[in-house]
C-alpha cells in the first residue's frame, strides 16, 4: 500500500526537496543542518589542496585548469534535525473509503524520504489504540524496513493524541508532523501547546475524505461513529447539510487558529488527492518544502 507509488521518476522528483526547519538538533553529527564548522554538506565555504584519500568528487577541475593543482572544495557542514512523523491509526481513519488510511501512510512515508535523504533521523510513531509504537530510522537504507514498520499495525479503535505525545521522549529540536483526520474528541490546543512547550515545530495535516468534507447523503440515514460504533438514525435535510459544512468550517478554523498560534502550520487535503499533488503542490506551496 505504501512504496507501490514510489518508483524512481518519483523518487527523482524528491532528490532536489528538503523540508525546511528553522530549528537544529543539538547534536553535532554531519547533516543537512547549517552550523559554522566544516564538513561535506552542499553550501560552498572554500578550497585547499588536495590530499591522498580526499574524496575525489570534490576537486575542483576549474582550478585545477587555472593552477595545475588540485583542490578541494570546503563546505559549509550542515546540522541533522529530528523529525517526529505521528500517525493516527485510529479506526476512523480507515472507515469507509481506504483512501485516507493509504494517502496517510504514503505523506507519511515521503516526509519520511526527504528526511532521511537530506541525512536527518526520523521518528514514526503510530498511534494505535493499544499505545503508541515507535521506531527511529537514520539511513536512507532503512527506508522499506520504516514502510514495512508503518503498515504492522491494524488501524482500529480510537486514540488520544496528546497522550501519545506525552509517552514520546522530546530529546532533540525539530520538527512534528502530525497526520490525522482530528475527529477525536479531546481538545487539539492541548496537543499543540505541548509540543510548543517541547521546542517543537509544528506540522498539522488534516486528511479527510471527500465524504467528510463534501457530504452527498439524503434522506433516511443511520450515521455509525466509526470508533466508538454508535448509531443514529436521521433524516438528512438540506438544512442539516448547510449546518455540518457550517460545523465543518469551524473545526477547520479552530485547527488553522490553534496552529497559527503556537507558530504551526496547518495544511488540509482530501484523500481523493494524489501523492503528488500533496508534496508538490500543497506542502510546496505552504513552504513546507
Amino acid at each position: 500500500m505504501v512504496d507501490k507509488v514510489f518508483d524512481k521518476e518519483f523518487f527523482s522528483k524528491l532528490e532536489n526537496m528538503s523540508i525546511k526547519i528553522a530549528s537544529l538538533a543539538n547534536s553535532g553529527d554531519s547533516g543537512v543542518r547549517r552550523s559554522k564548522a566544516k564538513g561535506t554538506s552542499v553550501e560552498f565555504s572554500d578550497f585547499r589542496e588536495y590530499n591522498v584519500g580526499d574524496d575525489i568528487r570534490r576537486v575542483d577541475w576549474n582550478a585545477y585548469g587555472r593552477f595545475e593543482k588540485l583542490f578541494v572544495k570546503l563546505f559549509v557542514e550542515e546540522k541533522e534535525a529530528m523529525i517526529n512523523i505521528f500517525i493516527d491509526c485510529s479506526n476512523s481513519m480507515a472507515s469507509g473509503d481506504i483512501k485516507k488510511k493509504k494517502l496517510t501512510l504514503q505523506i507519511s512515508a515521503a516526509l519520511a524520504y526527504l528526511a532521511l535523504n537530506n541525512q536527518d533521523k526520523v521518528n514514526i510513531n503510530l498511534m494505535t489504540d493499544d499505545g503508541l509504537k515507535s521506531e527511529r530510522f537514520s539511513t536512507i537504507s532503512s527506508f522499506q524496513r520504516m514502510t514495512g514498520f508503518m503498515e504492522k499495525y491494524e488501524f482500529k479503535g480510537s486514540i488520544n493524541i496528546k497522550e501519545s505525545l506525552k509517552k514520546f521522549k522530546f530529546n532533540k529540536r525539530g520538527l512534528t508532523i502530525i497526520i490525522s483526520d482530528f475527529l477525536n474528541k479531546e481538545s487539539i490546543e492541548e496537543s499543540v501547546r505541548f509540543l510548543k512547550y517541547n521546542h517543537e515545530e509544528i506540522l498539522l495535516i488534516n486528511v479527510l475524505s471527500e465524504d467528510e468534507l463534501k457530504p452527498k447523503v439524503n434522506g433516511e440515514v443511520t450515521l455509525v461513529d466509526s470508533e466508538s460504533n454508535e448509531k443514529i438514525k436521521v433524516t438528512v435535510t438540506s438544512k442539516i447539510i448547510e449546518n455540518y459544512k457550517k460545523a465543518l468550517k469551524s473545526f477547520t478554523k479552530n485547527l488553522m487558529d490553534v496552529s497559527k498560534k503556537y507558530g504551526g502550520t496547518f495544511i488540509q487535503i482530501s484523500s481523493d488527492s494524489s501523492l503528488e499533488e500533496v508534496i508538490f503542490e500543497k506542502l510546496a506551496k505552504e513552504g513546507v518544502l
